[in-house]
């Protein structure tokens, strides 16, 4: 074999790894967005929790924490009625920081967690809207461009393993991986902007 033909091969190696590693970037990125914008504009956890607790106290709510490794938080577009309702609370924000999700009575000492308080001044009712309006106008924005990303990375599936065309398959691959880290970077960006809580619980 002529070293043209082994280098040949070699390239074809690489070639076809980062059509792989890009389509596993881009499937997981734009997947994970789905599944946190979802938590946020539900309070719903798609896969499911781990426990629920019916009732917890501060010092069992710092255990909580200390089990996560930082605070869990609740879903930013979401009003809870009462306090100590059942709300779905996270330990990680997205893939690859998620770890789990739980149940645990709605409490102020909970970030994330917006709680309906009949005493609550009028300014303080307002401002929690004009905040939900924007983190749901965010939180729908970015799961619909999740799932344009992941079509992304479905038509480099379907050119590179059906149509059997490694060119087309490793530009879409490309496209979809830089597409889903561009998305998960401004995402990122935008709520540290907007929501004072979502540098914690990482």
């Amino acid at each position: 074999m002529s070293n043209h033909e082994k280098r040949s091969k070699k390239s074809q190696l690489i070639r076809i790894l980062l059509v792989f590693f890009f389509i596993y970037g881009g499937a997981s990125y734009s997947l994970s967005i789905f599944e946190y914008t979802y938590f946020n504009l539900t309070g719903q956890a798609l896969f499911g929790v781990s426990k629920t607790i019916d009732s917890i106290t501060k010092d069992e709510l710092i255990i909580e924490f200390n089990r996560c490794g930082g605070p869990l938080f609740g879903a930013n577009s979401i009003e809870t009625d009462n306090l100590n309702d059942p709300i779905v609370v996270r330990c990680g924000r997205f893939w690859p920081f998620y770890r789990y999700s739980m149940i645990l009575p709605a409490n102020g000492y909970i970030p994330g967690a917006l709680i309906n308080y009949p005493t609550q001044p009028p300014e303080v009712t307002a401002a929690k809207e004009n905040f939900i309006q924007n983190t749901t106008l965010v939180n729908g924005a970015y799961m619909l461009l999740s799932l344009i990303v992941f079509t992304l990375t479905l038509l480099a599936i379907y050119h590179f393993f059906v149509r059997k065309d490694a060119e087309k398959g490793y530009k879409w691959a490309f496209q979809a991986f830089a597409s889903s880290l561009l998305m998960a970077i401004t995402y990122v960006g935008v709520m540290l902007f907007i929501d004072p809580v979502f540098s914690l619980g990482w």
